[in-house]
């Protein structure tokens, strides 16, 4: 893993991908949660090996390294592309690329933002196994040759309809279905938060 001040500063050179971790100083003052994440993200950057690595900020060049990060992109991607990845409830999150952030082109280049709080539980803690899952499936990706963008995106479009598929439930009855207004809500709350 790299730890960095600045994350423009950090060079793609021979590697394949560059793994952002994009987080707020709120979310570093979680004892907690910085102890569930960092063996995890740690883990993520030796499974790579020599083709991908994560870059983390300095804790306290959290707020350049991400206002520069916004500054960059605000030039290449559109309003809602980094208010996505800027907004602090999509906060803490990966940000896939494969360039580095200074030669970064939205047409040319693929890239992909995994949000983090759909693996933390309502008290805040990490689903550990959940989140792992995700980061088995990059490091397969890599290193099956697959494209790690389209599995990570698959991935996700399971876990979200998973989730819907929670909220409905089918039982003998009267009416024959019931529905989790518990999982409902949070079910839509995600999607608008999207």
């Amino acid at each position: 893993m790299y730890l960095t001040h600045s994350f423009v500063a950090v060079k793609k050179g021979d590697l394949d991908y560059l793994m952002f971790y994009i987080t707020e100083d709120y979310v570093e003052q979680q004892v907690k949660l910085k102890e569930q994440l960092n063996p995890l993200l740690e883990d993520l950057g030796r499974n790579l090996l020599d083709r991908g690595a994560v870059v983390k900020a300095f804790d306290r060049d959290l707020d350049s390294a991400n206002e520069e990060l916004t500054e960059k992109f605000d030039q290449d991607f559109t309003r809602e592309i980094i208010i996505s990845f800027d907004h602090q409830m999509e906060k803490p999150g990966l940000l896939i690329l494969n360039s580095d952030i200074e030669n970064f082109d939205p047409k040319n280049h693929k890239w992909i933002y995994v949000s983090f709080r759909e693996f933390l539980d309502e008290y805040g803690g990490v689903k550990i196994y959940k989140l792992k899952e995700m980061f088995d499936i990059l490091t397969s990706a890599i290193k099956e040759n697959k494209d790690l963008f389209k599995e990570a995106e698959n991935h996700l479009k399971k876990e979200k309809a998973i989730s819907a598929h929670k909220m409905v439930e089918l039982k003998p009855g009267i009416f024959g279905i019931s529905l989790d207004l518990k999982e409902t809500f949070n079910f839509f709350n995600q999607l608008r938060n999207k």
